[in-house]
């Protein structure tokens, strides 16, 4: 008869603590984590506008989507990536640029900004801080993706709390 008793106990328990979502929220994983991944499955969504300034191309809102992968499964989802840049013609070119991102998972959805380098002989590259939202409230990734060898693979971390503040 005590078996029977606990089995209902814990089984009331569990009942209680799935149906209350704010019970649920707080079993988020917040441990720091290295994490890997790639940028995967790219396709362009929107064109934005481009115009060449004194020798500049200025490009504005164009916008792609990727499927992310990685070993951490917070950072796994559909990703957008909304971009600015500007592509100096100098010899050898070079494009800066500064961009948006946003990437939703099955746990949460992450969102911020990045900036990125590509041009001839210093391969593509981006730096990106995304804050985690909803189930992901409170987390931080910082990650390097380098695009020079097809498709995005990504390095970084995941972490509780925000960047340091500037010095």
């Amino acid at each position: 008869m005590k078996v029977a008793r606990s089995t209902a106990v814990v089984s009331a328990v569990v009942l209680l603590l799935a149906s209350s979502s704010p019970v649920v929220a707080q079993d988020v994983d917040m441990h720091p984590a290295a994490v890997l991944g790639w940028a995967l499955n790219e396709a362009h969504v929107a064109d934005g506008a481009s115009e060449e300034v004194d020798s500049v191309l200025q490009r504005r809102g164009p916008q792609y989507s990727y499927d992310w992968v990685a070993t951490d499964p917070r950072l796994v989802g559909h990703a957008v990536w909304t971009g600015n840049g500007n592509r100096f013609r100098s010899d050898p070119f070079f494009e800066v640029q500064r961009s948006n991102w946003e990437v939703s998972g099955e746990g949460g959805s992450w969102i911020g900004e990045g900036t990125g380098l590509q041009g001839a002989g210093l391969g593509e590259q981006d730096a990106i801080i995304l804050t985690g939202q909803g189930a992901y409230e409170g987390l931080t990734a910082y990650l390097v993706l380098d695009w020079s060898l097809g498709g995005g693979r990504f390095r970084g971390a995941i972490f509780p709390g925000e960047m340091p503040p500037q010095p």
